[in-house]
């Protein structure tokens, strides 16, 4: 079911794909703004898209962006 045949009061895709449509890692440097960086699957599935942006206090504003060609991340959870 695309997002287009949904119909009204159907709920959210919840679909699993191997890889996420998009990586999105926002952090606050000590003494700057807010930046955010994105990482999104190229369309002929070679590599990422890498967009970076940083809070102008009422919008994200672009600063840069890079094509990347592996991606790797981990989530760790320890409590050591």
């Amino acid at each position: 079911m695309t997002d287009s045949d949904r119909q009204s009061g159907d709920g959210p895709d919840t679909s699993q794909t191997d890889e996420p449509q998009m990586i999105t890692i926002q952090f606050k440097p000590a003494g700057d703004t807010w930046r955010r960086m994105q990482f999104e699957p190229r369309a002929d599935d070679a590599g990422w898209l890498r967009f970076d942006e940083e809070w102008t206090g009422c919008r994200w504003r672009p600063v840069g962006s890079d094509i990347v060609t592996d991606l790797q991340w981990t989530l760790e959870n320890s409590k050591e």
